[in-house]
């Protein structure tokens, strides 16, 4: 398993999920797994090692999250004691989710090569009843879509967002925070501008395509 190229991927992402202690979990718990990674071992082993100095820190905690038999088994990212990021995992397959959108991107969806950190759920507005249909707790979420392959300027576009949904997530209560809450409230009162602009948000076609730039 160890002298695959494949199996990095496993142990960069790790380092993303900043414990050590995972190390001990993958290649017990998830042999299977079979995700490649267009970066040499060498590469990927300097990454991650970057990555887990990053997050050293008290603040962040890990928790293994299975909460059935059935259940997508996860690991889940806090920062003093809140909840940023998960990533979760399938057979021969992972996916983001949790990941919280953030005002540096407009609260868009984003985009980084095949990858896309998307709406957790759909939503639509009712204009004739002013009303938003749609699990509302999830507004501000981002889920990525499953993949098994990941090359180095994805994996730098996921750290990028996940750093960004630790910034917002650990922000105090604010407008700019809760944009979205606000946004709904006076849609729903009927301003039509407010209207106009929360469908805009929840488009499927409200995304941000990340620079290599941006991800420098």
């Amino acid at each position: 398993m160890f002298n695959k190229k494949s199996t990095w991927i496993i142990f960069v992402l790790i380092g993303v999920f900043c414990t050590i202690g995972a190390y001990k979990i993958f290649p017990k718990a998830f042999p299977i797994l079979n995700i490649s990674l267009d970066m040499s071992r060498l590469d990927a082993l300097e990454k991650a090692s970057n990555l887990t100095k990053e997050f050293n820190d008290e603040k962040y905690s890990l928790d293994f999250v299975v909460t059935s038999a059935t259940s997508t088994p996860k690991l889940s990212v806090k920062v003093d004691g809140k909840r940023f990021s998960n990533l979760n995992i399938q057979k021969k397959q992972l996916s983001f989710s949790g990941t919280q959108k953030s005002p540096k991107w407009s609260f868009k969806q984003i985009k980084v090569g095949n990858l896309l950190f998307g709406h957790a759920k759909k939503f639509s507005f009712d204009e004739e009843n002013k009303i938003l249909s749609g699990v509302r707790k999830y507004i501000n979420i981002l889920t990525s879509n499953k993949f098994n392959t990941l090359s180095e300027e994805e994996l730098d576009g996921c750290i990028l967002i996940i750093k960004e949904s630790e910034k917002h997530r650990l922000k105090p209560p604010s407008k700019e925070k809760n944009i979205l809450a606000t946004l709904i409230q006076q849609a729903e009162s009927g301003d039509q501008e407010a209207i106009e602009r929360l469908k805009e948000m929840i488009s499927v076609n409200y995304v941000h395509q990340l620079t290599s730039d941006e991800i420098r």
